[in-house]
């Protein structure tokens, strides 16, 4: 079982759990990430977004939009020009480096 960088279950034996299916998106700041949840609350933790996206390299949920931004595609409502709005209505911007890739695997999942 891969490790989740996110939530500590037990500290001694070292075991992660997390909530994905109500994760909407991870913003991240240094060595903090906010993890914002369907509901609308959020979470902070001490985990990079390079860290968290490396972790959900096999999970196709989640893209990295731009350096402090990784999304989960379940949660977006729409790709309008180098923007993405989400279910909660708020727009985040995608990065001028990131956004082939971003069009390429939302056109993939769709």
């Amino acid at each position: 079982m891969k490790k989740d960088p996110i939530q500590r279950k037990n500290k001694r034996e070292n075991q992660w759990e997390i909530d994905l299916e109500h994760t909407v998106l991870f913003l991240g700041n240094k060595n903090y990430s906010l993890k914002y949840f369907a509901d609308g609350s959020f979470k902070m933790f001490a985990c990079t977004l390079k860290r968290l996206e490396e972790y959900f390299s096999t999970d196709k949920r989640f893209i990295r939009i731009s350096k402090s931004c990784l999304i989960n595609r379940l949660y977006l409502m729409r790709k309008e020009h180098n923007q993405i709005k989400m279910v909660d209505g708020k727009f985040y911007q995608i990065s001028r480096r990131r956004l082939k890739e971003v069009e390429r695997k939302l056109e993939k999942f769709r």
